[in-house]
């Protein structure tokens, strides 16, 4: 799960930048969104401001927009109140979530597999077993050992597993090898697999920076 404080960071960047990760939906979402089961909402996973929970609203589809920073959830709600759209909103880290009622039509996790350890993206893989059936369709968007931070990383942070490693004051960041986010999912239909070098851009006032990046749209059997 994310920890405490680096909510907290969240927290006061949402407070001060009106679009920390970008006003657009992450390509594949709004790509693959037909792909979705008739009913059923749809759960997006560490939100953050919404750009992709509201995308999906747009066009018609129930959506859960779960994320720990309070500041997150309240922007997300706000923002769909003022337009009328089906979204509700959950304060909570995923590893929280109580499992639904019904399965979710479909699950959005982006930006969140890099900030886990591995025991918590095994976590985080069973519950989207838990919580979807066949049909169901997962939006992943991760990081890659291609990332240009990875070799500084993997030189200089504790190593927690594959790819995986812990900075001295806590952090964690865990990248893909390539291939790896297909084996997530072992037995769903692979809808799109692109793994790559992203563009240059800024969260905020934060230097340019760039990712080595996987995005994968896969179907439940």
């Amino acid at each position: 799960m994310v920890e405490t404080g680096m909510t907290e960071d969240f927290d006061r960047s949402y407070e001060t930048t009106d679009a920390l990760f970008g006003c657009d939906p992450e390509r594949i979402v709004c790509a693959h969104v037909d792909l979705l089961p008739a009913s059923g909402d749809v759960l997006d996973i560490g939100c953050g401001q919404g750009r992709n929970a509201l995308c999906l609203a747009r066009r018609g589809r129930p959506v859960v927009a779960v994320d720990p920073s309070e500041v997150a959830v309240d922007t997300v709600a706000r923002a769909a109140t003022a337009e009328g759209l089906p979204v509700s909103t959950v304060r909570s880290g995923f590893a929280e979530l109580t499992d639904p009622e019904t399965p979710f039509a479909g699950v959005v996790v982006v930006g969140l597999i890099q900030m886990l350890p591995p025991q918590e993206v095994d976590r985080l893989v069973a519950s989207i077993r838990r919580w979807t059936t066949a049909g169901s369709v997962l939006f992943l968007v991760a990081w890659t050992t291609e990332d240009p931070r990875y070799r500084e990383i993997a030189a200089t942070w504790s190593p927690l597993g594959r790819g995986s490693y812990r900075a001295g004051d806590g952090r964690v960041r865990t990248f893909l090898p390539p291939g790896a986010a297909i084996e997530l999912v072992p037995g769903w239909e692979v809808v799109e697999h692109v793994e790559g070098l992203g563009e240059w851009h800024h969260h905020g006032d934060d230097p340019a920076e760039r990712h080595g990046f996987v995005e994968l749209v896969a179907r439940r059997r």
